[in-house]
Formats: C-alpha cells, sequence, structure tokens
C-alpha cells in the first residue's frame, strides 16, 4: 500500500502562538513602566516642590528674624534702660514658624532673654560657635546645622542702633526640623516626606511609623557623606514597601547636611500591575482556545486532502511522472491541478538551473585569471584554461599530471605553500598572496594568489581561487624606477657641479680682487685684504676637506673616533670656526639642561657636521646669524638621569639639533617630516646626510622657502663614570656641608610656623662653613637611591648610614646619633610622614630633640608641603636629587636653626642643656595665646604640645588636660594660665631641663 502522506506534529503547529503570547508581555510591560514612569516623575515634581518649601521657610526665618531686630522690645532689651523679663514674646509672622525659638544676646554673647515658644533650644557648644562666626561676618546669617540628634535651621542678626552705627547685641533663631513641620509641608495625603542626617543615621519624617535602613545603608551612607545614591530607592514602613527620590540638602559652604526625601507606597502599583498580568493571562488562555478549535478543524481538512493524493498517487503508478493527464477521473480536478503546476515549476527551476551552470561555465573557460580547485593536502583537482597556459601546459590532464603536489611541483619555496595554508586556516580567505611559482619547462615567474576555503557535497575541505601573473607589472616597474634612478643621477651630478663651481669662484675671486690690490703700485695693501685672501684660501682648504671626507662617505671608508666629547666646547668652536671664515656671520646656540655635558662621540666629526648644517641652512634661508637649539629627542626618565649620575652603564641618549634663523620675527617653525635621500641634492647637503647617517642619526627638515628650520638627531653614547665626583664631572666645585652644633637641631615644625624652602640659588653665593665630619642618616628602601645618597653625601663631606626598612628607624637612631636625618617619602606599606611621627616619639623617649628631617618627595613640594610640616619636617628636595639640592637644603635648616635661636628671649637662650628645647615652644605659646585669651589658638596647640612630651610627663598631664578643657568652656583664664605653669614645672622636675 502507498505510505501517506506526513501529518505536522501538533507541538509544531501552535508556535504561532510564541509572538501573541510575546507580544502580550511586552504590552503588560510597557504599561506597568508608563506608569512606574508616571510615579516617579510625580514623586520627583513632589520632592522639588519639598525643596522649595525648605528654602521658602529659610526665607520666612530670615524675615522673622528682621522683624524681631527691629522691635521696640528687643531694642529696648539690649539698650538697657528697661529691665526686661527673661521671656519675651515676639509674634509669628507665619503659622509654619510657630515653634521657632528667638534668644536675644548682648556684645559678650550673654543671654539676655529667650522667646515664649516651647521649643528645644541649641546646645551650649553650637550655639557658641554659631555667636563668634555672626561676631566675625558681622552680618545676617541662615544655614542648617545638626545636633543632637535633631536638624535645625537657624538665623543669626546683628542689631545696631543705627543703620552704620556700632552693633548692640545679637538674635539668634532656631528652627527645629519636626514631623509636625515637614506635615505644614505636606501637600498630598499619598506622599510622605522624611529627613536623614547624622551619624548613625537619623530620621524625621510625616508617617507615625519609622523608615527602616539596613545597617548596611547606613554604612555607605557613611562611606559616601556627599551623594543622596548611597540611600535605598525603596524602603520599608508599617509593612508596606515605599518608593523614596531624595535631594540634597546643603549649607552655605556647600557641604551636605541632610538629604530630603519624598515616599510614597507601591501597594497601589504593585495591584495595578497584578491586575494587568492577570487580564493578559485571560485574554491568552481565550486565543489558546480558539487556536486549538482552529487546528482541529484544520487535521480533518488535511485528512481529507491526504486521501485525495493517496489516490492520485495509485492511478498515477504505471503513468509517467512529468505527466498528470492520464491519470484516473476519479482524482478530484483540484489535485489534478496542483500536481500539474508542480510539474511545470520543476521544468522552470531545471531550465534556469542549466543556463546559470552555462554561464559559470563561460566565466571559468573564458578568465583572464587562473581559476584552480585544490585539495587541503596539496593535490590539483581543477583548472581553466587561463592556469594551465600560466603554468606552460597543453590541457587539463597535463597540468594535473605535472602539478601532482603544489608544494614541490609548482612552488619554487615550499615553505610560502606552508604559510598559505596557515594563513587560510586562521580568516578562511586570503588575497594577494605573493610567490614565486614554477612552470613546466623549469622557468620561474612571480604571481599573486587569492583563494578561500570551501567545502563538497561530502564536507572534504577545498581550495578555491585564482591566480594573476605579475611578471610583465615588475619588470615594467623595475624599467620605471632605472629611468627614475638616471635622472635623479644626472640631476644630482649636475647641481653638485654647479655647486662646486658657485662655491669656488666666491673665494677664488676674493683672492685674485686682493692679490690685484697688492700688485697694484698705486694702492697699499691692507690687513683687511691680507684676511680676507687668508680665509678664502681656509674655505677652499675646507672645500678641498670635505670634498675628500664626501669621497670616502660614498664609498663607505669614513670612519669615526669615539672619545670623551665636551658638548659645550665643540658647539663653541662650530660658532667660532664659522665666524672667522664668514660663513655665518653670528651663531649663538642653547643647550637643554637635562643633556649630559660629556659624552662619548668624534668631536672633530661632529664639529663637522653642525658647521655642514649651518651651510645647508644659509643655502636657502640667508640671513646674517642662526640660532642653535640641543634638546632631548625623547624625554628623559629618571632611570636615565640617575644612570647620568653614578655612571654604572653606557646608554644611548638622542639629542635634537634645530637651527632657525637669528630674531624671532624670521622664525618660522615648521611640524617635522621624514627627509628622503632625494631631497637632499648638492656636495654640503648629500656629504651632511652622510655625516648624520655615520652618528646613527636622521635629519627631520632642511630649510628651504616654505619651511624655516634644519633639525636632525644624532644618538650619543654616554660615557661610564670614570669615577670623578657628579660636582667635578659638570665643572662645578664642591663645597663643605653647613656646620651644626653638637646636640642641637631645627625645632619640629608647629602649624603657625611654615617650612623654609629657599631657592638653592640663594645659596650660591653663601661662604662655605669649616670642612668637617658630620653624620648622616638616610632612610632609603630603594637600593639604588642608598647608593646615591652615599655618593651624593661623600661629595658633601658627609658620613652616610642607610636605614633599608621602616621596622628598623629606632634601632638607626642609636649611637652615634645622627645629626641629619634624610626621609624618603615613598616607603612600601607606610609613608614617610607615619616614620616622621616615630623618630619624634623615639626621641622624645630619650628626652632629647630629634635632628632635623629633610624630607625627599617624587611629588611636587606644594602637594606635601603642608603635610610635611605637620610632622616636623625642616626642609623638602624634590626628585631627582643633586648634590646642589642637598647642600641648599642643609643650609635652608641652617639658617632657620639659626634663626629660631636669634628669637628666643633672653632667659631661654641661656638654658643649661643647650639644647633648643620644642617642649619650651609650645609652653611658650600657650602662655601668649592664654594672656591674649585666645581659645581657639590652645584648642588647637594643646594637643601637639601634649604629644611632644615624654611619655611619663605626658601621663601625668592626662588629667590636667580635662581640666584646662573645662576652663576653657568657663574661659576661666586665671585657672588656664596656672594649669601651664603646673605642666611646664612637672617637665621640669621630671627631665631636669628648665622650661
Amino acid at each position: 500500500m502507498p505510505t501517506p502522506l506526513p501529518v505536522a506534529k501538533k507541538w509544531s503547529r501552535t508556535l504561532h502562538l510564541l509572538p501573541f503570547a510575546l507580544f502580550l508581555v511586552l504590552f503588560a510591560g510597557m504599561i506597568i513602566y508608563r506608569e512606574w514612569a508616571t510615579l516617579d516623575r510625580q514623586l520627583n515634581e513632589k520632592l522639588q516642590a519639598y525643596h522649595s518649601g525648605m528654602l521658602s521657610l529659610r526665607q520666612t526665618l530670615q524675615l522673622q528674624a528682621a522683624t524681631a531686630g527691629r522691635s521696640e522690645t528687643v531694642r529696648t532689651l539690649l539698650s538697657g534702660s528697661h529691665t526686661a523679663a527673661s521671656i519675651i514674646n515676639i509674634p509669628p509672622i507665619a503659622p509654619i514658624l510657630s515653634p521657632f525659638a528667638l534668644e536675644v544676646f548682648d556684645n559678650e554673647d550673654i543671654q539676655l532673654a529667650t522667646s515664649s515658644q516651647k521649643a528645644s533650644l541649641l546646645p551650649a557648644a553650637l550655639r557658641k560657635k554659631i555667636l563668634l562666626r555672626a561676631t566675625v561676618t558681622e552680618s545676617r546669617s541662615s544655614d542648617y546645622t545638626t545636633a543632637n540628634g535633631s536638624l535645625y535651621l537657624y538665623v543669626t542678626d546683628i542689631i545696631r542702633s543705627g543703620p552704620q552705627g556700632p552693633p548692640m547685641g545679637k538674635l539668634l533663631l532656631s528652627l527645629p526640623i519636626t514631623p509636625a513641620l515637614l506635615q505644614n509641608l505636606k501637600t498630598q495625603n499619598n506622599v510622605e516626606l522624611l529627613a536623614t542626617w547624622g551619624t548613625p543615621l537619623e530620621i524625621t519624617s510625616t508617617r507615625s511609623g519609622a523608615f527602616s535602613f539596613a545597617s548596611t545603608t547606613s554604612s555607605r551612607y557613611l562611606q559616601q557623606p556627599d551623594t543622596s545614591e548611597a540611600l535605598p530607592s525603596v524602603v520599608k514602613a508599617d509593612g508596606e514597601y515605599h518608593l523614596v527620590r531624595y535631594t540634597i540638602l546643603r549649607d552655605t559652604k556647600g557641604t551636605m547636611v541632610a538629604t530630603l526625601g519624598a515616599a510614597t507606597s507601591l501597594v497601589p502599583l504593585a495591584v495595578y500591575s497584578i491586575n494587568i498580568i492577570a487580564a493578559s493571562l485571560i485574554f491568552l488562555a481565550a486565543y489558546t482556545a480558539y487556536t486549538i478549535t482552529l487546528l482541529k478543524k484544520f487535521d480533518a481538512a488535511r485528512k481529507g486532502q491526504n486521501l485525495a493524493v493517496a489516490q492520485l498517487l495509485r492511478n498515477l503508478m504505471p503513468v509517467t511522472l512529468r505527466d498528470g493527464r492520464n491519470a484516473s477521473p476519479d482524482i478530484p480536478a483540484i489535485v489534478l491541478e496542483e500536481y500539474n503546476l508542480m510539474v511545470e515549476r520543476f521544468g522552470k527551476h531545471e531550465q534556469e538551473s542549466s543556463t546559470i551552470k552555462r554561464k559559470f561555465q563561460s566565466i571559468f573557460d573564458n578568465a583572464f585569471e587562473g581559476i584552480f580547485v585544490s585539495s587541503a593536502e596539496g593535490q590539483l583537482l581543477d583548472a581553466n584554461p587561463a592556469l594551465i597556459n600560466m603554468f606552460g601546459c597543453k590541457d587539463k590532464e597535463d597540468i594535473l599530471e605535472t602539478i601532482r603536489n603544489i608544494a614541490t611541483d609548482a612552488y619554487v619555496d615550499a615553505t610560502r605553500r606552508d604559510e598559505f595554508k596557515q594563513q587560510l586556516s586562521t580568516y578562511g580567505q586570503v588575497r594577494n598572496f605573493e610567490a614565486e611559482f614554477r612552470r613546466k619547462d623549469g622557468t620561474r615567474f612571480w604571481g599573486l594568489l587569492s583563494a578561500r576555503c570551501v567545502s563538497d557535497e561530502k564536507g572534504t575541505l577545498l581550495y578555491e581561487g585564482g591566480l594573476i601573473d605579475t611578471n610583465m607589472q615588475k619588470q615594467r616597474m623595475a624599467e620605471e624606477y632605472r629611468l627614475e634612478a638616471d635622472r635623479l643621477f644626472r640631476k644630482a651630478r649636475m647641481e653638485m657641479l654647479q655647486e662646486l663651481g658657485t662655491m669656488m669662484s666666491e673665494p677664488c675671486n676674493t683672492i685674485a680682487a686682493a692679490c690685484n690690490s697688492i700688485t697694484d703700485e698705486r694702492a697699499q695693501s691692507t690687513p683687511a685684504q691680507i684676511t680676507d685672501i687668508i680665509h678664502a684660501c681656509q674655505r677652499l682648504h675646507r672645500l678641498a676637506d670635505n670634498l675628500q671626507d664626501f669621497a670616502r662617505a660614498e664609498s663607505g671608508t669614513l670612519m669615526l673616533h669615539e672619545g670623551f666629547c665636551d658638548l659645550h666646547k665643540v658647539l663653541q668652536a662650530a660658532a667660532d670656526g664659522s665666524a672667522d671664515t664668514g660663513e655665518c656671520p653670528t651663531m649663538s646656540f642653547e643647550l637643554s639642561p637635562e643633556l649630559p655635558i660629556i659624552v662619548s662621540a668624534d668631536a672633530s666629526r661632529l664639529k663637522q657636521c653642525i658647521r655642514l648644517a649651518v651651510s645647508v641652512h644659509r643655502q636657502h634661508r640667508p640671513c646674517k646669524g642662526v640660532h642653535l637649539t640641543a634638546t632631548p629627542a625623547a624625554p628623559l626618565t629618571e632611570s636615565d638621569m640617575f644612570n647620568r649620575t653614578l655612571g654604572t652603564r653606557q646608554s644611548i641618549i638622542p639629542i635634537l639639533f634645530t637651527l632657525t634663523d637669528s630674531g624671532s620675527a624670521m622664525r618660522t617653525l615648521t611640524p617635522f617630516r621624514s627627509v628622503s635621500d632625494e631631497e637632499l641634492t648638492g656636495i654640503h647637503r648629500r656629504f651632511f646626510a652622510a655625516l648624520v647617517k655615520q652618528f646613527e642619526g636622521s635629519i627631520l627638515s632642511v630649510a628651504s622657502s616654505t619651511c624655516g628650520s634644519t633639525s636632525f638627531i644624532i644618538h650619543f653614547r654616554t660615557h661610564k663614570n670614570p669615577g670623578l665626583p657628579l660636582e667635578q664631572e659638570q665643572g662645578v666645585t664642591s663645597h663643605a656641608p653647613p656646620h651644626f652644633e653638637t646636640g642641637r637641631s631645627a625645632p619640629p615644625a608647629t602649624p603657625e610656623v611654615g617650612i623654609g624652602h629657599k631657592a638653592e640659588d640663594e645659596h650660591e653665593n653663601t661662604p662655605p662653613a669649616p670642612r668637617s665630619q658630620r653624620n648622616a642618616l638616610a632612610i632609603c628602601p630603594d637600593r639604588n637611591d642608598a647608593r646615591l645618597m652615599e655618593l651624593l653625601l661623600s661629595q658633601l663631606a658627609m658620613a652616610c648610614r642607610i636605614c633599608p626598612s621602616a621596622h628598623e628607624v629606632r634601632s638607626c637612631l642609636h649611637e652615634p646619633a645622627p645629626d641629619v636625618i634624610f626621609l624618603d617619602l615613598e616607603i612600601p606599606g607606610t609613608n614617610g610622614f607615619k616614620i616622621a611621627g616615630t623618630i619624634h616619639a623615639a626621641m622624645n623617649e630619650k628626652g632629647t630633640p630629634p635632628p632635623p628631617i629633610i624630607a625627599i618627595s617624587l611629588h611636587p613640594r606644594e602637594l606635601v608641603e603642608k603635610a610635611a610640616a605637620k610632622a616636623g619636617v625642616s626642609a623638602i628636595v624634590t626628585k631627582p636629587v643633586t648634590a646642589s639640592k642637598l647642600k641648599a637644603a642643609l643650609l635652608t635648616v641652617q639658617t632657620k636653626e639659626a634663626a629660631n635661636a636669634a628669637e628666643q628671649p633672653e632667659d631661654r637662650k641661656n638654658n643649661t642643656s643647650g639644647i633648643l628645647n620644642p617642649v619650651a615652644g609650645r609652653l611658650e605659646l600657650l602662655r601668649r595665646a592664654a594672656a591674649n585669651k585666645n581659645p581657639a589658638a590652645i584648642h588647637r596647640m594643646l594637643p601637639g604640645m601634649l604629644n611632644s612630651l615624654p611619655e611619663v610627663v605626658a601621663s601625668e598631664c592626662a588629667p590636667m588636660s580635662g581640666t584646662m578643657r573645662r576652663n576653657l568652656e568657663q574661659e576661666n583664664w586665671k585657672e588656664i594660665m596656672a594649669d601651664i605653669e603646673r605642666i611646664g614645672a612637672l617637665y621640669t622636675n621630671r627631665s631636669g631641663v628648665s622650661v
């Protein structure tokens, strides 16, 4: 029996439900997102209104302060003519200000009266700080602040007797931000207002239940104190989740004081979302039921069609497949019509396929490019006539017989076939792969190969592509290159001969004119004429030398004899030689300070190269003088400068020489570009290019009508240090270090005394102190830095000990005690400021002042100066470190020590210890602050003074510090002065040093 037609699976027929379900999901999501966006926008609008209400509240409070300041009750109270009660009643100008508190103070900050409102007053410390700020500014001010777990808005005002009169007193209005106040600002019942501040988080809201913030949220809020993003956008309150948006409330300095929030319940949005999802599911279920009903009807109809097709197949078994007209008349007409249409379409498709096949076969046979198909193993499978002719074969069988293995029979170099396969396996296709191939007769030709990876019906990997013969192109390009080279050679030879004639004619004419003048009986020879003859002969002699050297350079026999070369002397000699011979009347030069003075080079050839550069520059830029600048072609690294200082090894430094016309009006610099040999014609220019190449350099630009500079780079080798000190290498005489008296050092810098850092030039004319060996301690974990410090301090006649790590600092402070400490601030695992504190603590435990500390920093001075002052650093030296910088720092410390000693009173200069005691200086500053009744200065200096005391004395003085703070709050200056003297007496009794 014939096999029935297959029926589609039921699950595959329901796949069209998937797009509809997806559409429902997207539609429901869009509706829910629109409601969420609407809720978020409304919440942000309410938050802006909340923030504007707070600003309006602030302005209202300012207006209340102005109204109270003009009231007769307050002015009568401040004038003293009326004895008022301790409570005054100033009516509010707005109902929202009912809980505000009004306080009246005289000029001595003594409270005279308060308002009758029952509101919390500001804490005493905060109130005192606000009144002190109002006294300093002498103007009305308003701000937000937090204290005792509450958020306040306060306003201060100075009350004067007249517009320009003296101040009579102060007004202080404070308004706590309470739930009742927030309730007044609330405009909608579905939006709750809240304020968040403090450490830990403090919350005030209009909702009865508290908004719950997790502990992690509090931690994030403390880590990011200046952003509202640390607070959650969804919080819980009264068992409901709320959407919250925040804005920052800042004070007048721009510092965040609190965050204002607007919250609304997410329950309506959740209910609305559930309803939308439920409606979508119901709609999807109804559509699915309807679709299943239609599918059942479709299955019944399809079953009838299958029966008809089966009958048709049974009737057509003995009939030809392509003709259904002889089928049984029992088959429905519609089935026969569909069958005939199918047969017709099949015939058209077969005809089109044969047409396309003929077209592609024509392209394959008539293409000028060789087309091939090969296997991945290297067997040639098919080739077109162009490829057959390219390899010198007769037909397809001949080429398949000749090329059995493509790698060995077609390629000249079999490794190129491997490279070709590697690129094909990597990229899947290759374009314009150049290789040399071998014909059948053994001749060779070059070709460009392009191919791609394909697969046959069985899945076998094949390569199909094309090959282009490039022999004719290469021959044509070689002929063009030969003709261009001949043209350039003839042009260069003509220009060289013209230049040679021009260069020889000028000195010859000068000699002829001078000789005619000398032989003339009526004329008398002058020294100027003799000088002209000498200069002309010198130019001819130099021209002859240049021609000989040029010939050696062209033949490759010109050699460079390297030795120690002083760049400054070479440039000066080149300038003098050009001026003497009249080649360049004025030549100035400038050496960058970053460059080494001594390099390894051939000094005579370098001078010759510079003079040739001047001649080449002045050929196209006629001018009275030129200016030569020598700078590093690349920025020098710290390692290069370290090697230049120590001379540990030879290194290569590229130097850029730039020639420009003298005078700012004639200097026209253009961007550097690479100059080819074809552009350098003429004897001088060709010889100049040859000399630069001998120095392993390159020419960047040559002066012309459009280019105003001649620039070239030469690579020099820096010499290895033969043992000379750094200062002697550079021609600088080494001086002795500054002298420090035994047991004396600069006191640690306090906040009132800055760190001196005079320029190094200010110490150049300072007379050297008597030479003496002093001890220095260098805290340098890096081995190279330690070696550099030993070398530089040895030039300053100082004995240097190295402390290799931060853990060994205390042990290195023992005998012999250092006279000065050099501290590297970049220490792994810690920083130099902490180590400076360790040094001060260790010396204070011993009861002796620390030696001067000189910090060595990689960062600019202004970035570390403030922190260094707090750490007690006496001076700062920035890297790279040189002997002149160290000497300037030592002189700065010595000058500062002498100035501090001169400022001490007579009884302090004659102390028995002979030591500049930092404790005595701090006690004296505390006495002066107490005498001037300056509590801020005492608060600032008291911790530093206690930290400078030895541990035994500090433990006994701890109770006194608490007593002093209480006396400061009560402003009991007599007791404060007594406490200072008690601390001084206790230190004198324990240490034996009079303060």
